[in-house]
């Protein structure tokens, strides 16, 4: 069941954290500020993963020609 919003209960938390902030050197404006900012950057984050990748282009299988072609190549660098 949902409660009707109580402003009064958002100020009397913020007023007790800008008291416990400026205890330990802090402000409660860059408190939200920084909270507001990290949140958006998870938010963010969170929907670049949810981002569809693009399948891999499917390739024809390479042939005994080129295998062997790519092998010498390798052989000559490692001696290089």
């Amino acid at each position: 069941m949902m409660r009707e919003h109580n402003i009064s209960l958002d100020v009397t938390i913020i007023l007790m954290s800008d008291s416990l902030l400026k205890k330990r050197g802090g402000d409660v404006c860059h408190f939200f500020v920084d909270h507001a900012l990290r949140c958006a950057t998870e938010q963010e984050a969170t929907e670049r993963q949810n981002d569809e990748v693009e399948p891999p282009v499917p390739t024809k299988p390479s042939t005994s020609k080129q295998k062997a072609a790519k092998r010498k190549v390798l052989a000559a660098k490692r001696s290089g």
